[in-house]
């Protein structure tokens, strides 16, 4: 499966404050095993075929957002499972993910 449009802006966004380059984050390099909603958001199991190199395994890439659809803001969450698969989560504080999530409103805060 691919990346969905969220999935990738959040791995993106995850990737290149690692200090990935923009290129490295290219749709056609990921391929999504498995994917899960979650009533506090969602995880997907994602299979790399490069681009990973700067993430150490199992260090976890941490990007918190706000959007007005989650008055207490949420995050994005990955980490390297192994040279090819990684993981990665949305989790929204305390509350349930909305059903619609659009991403010119998400602003990263950190």
């Amino acid at each position: 499966m691919r990346l969905s449009p969220l999935e990738h802006f959040a791995l993106e966004k995850l990737l290149v404050n690692a200090g990935a380059s923009f290129w490295e984050c290219d749709q056609e390099r990921f391929q999504v095993l498995a994917r899960e909603r979650t009533n506090a958001g969602f995880y997907a199991v994602v299979l790399s075929q490069g681009g990973l190199e700067q993430v150490r395994r199992h260090q976890e890439l941490c990007l918190t957002f706000t959007h007005f659809a989650l008055r207490r803001g949420g995050y994005f969450v990955c980490w390297i499972e192994d040279d090819t698969t990684f993981c990665l989560e949305a989790v929204a504080n305390q509350q349930d993910w909305p059903s619609d999530l659009s991403l010119i409103d998400i602003r990263c805060t950190g």
